[in-house]
């Protein structure tokens, strides 16, 4: 709530499987409906806001934004999604450097025309609409 009250961000990442310390405590669902309140009071009552979890349901998919770690769906997707990844570990390693190991630039553009392929509108659009 802190971090949402100082700096007011547009975007807030939760590493966790949808809100934090979900079923077990509310505080999550507290955080998200203070972000997106605050959001709504920064922009004058027009929601720019965007949350973001990994392994979400189809109800928290109505309210957050998916993301596939290291991974993509296998099909078009009918709501807003992310991926995050990397082109070796999430770490810079020396080891992967110097054995040839990081992902080659044609792997990588067949990995984002997969992404982009999977969805269903571009993603300025949700975040701009909504």
């Amino acid at each position: 709530m802190e971090l949402i009250n100082l700096y007011k961000p547009d975007l807030l990442y939760f590493d966790d499987t949808g809100l934090p310390l979900y079923p077990v405590s509310d505080a999550g669902l507290k955080i998200a409906a203070h972000h997106y309140n605050t959001n709504m009071s920064k922009h004058k009552g027009k929601l720019e806001a965007v949350l973001f979890g990994k392994v979400l349901t189809d109800q928290q998919k109505q309210c957050m934004v998916w993301d596939v770690e290291r991974g993509a769906p296998d099909k078009i997707q009918d709501k807003p999604w992310q991926t995050c990844t990397c082109i070796g570990d999430w770490h810079y390693k020396r080891s992967i450097f110097e054995n040839g190991w990081y992902k080659s630039a044609k792997t990588v553009i067949q990995m984002l025309v997969d992404i982009v392929s999977k969805k269903r509108q571009p993603f300025i659009e949700y975040t701009r609409s909504g």
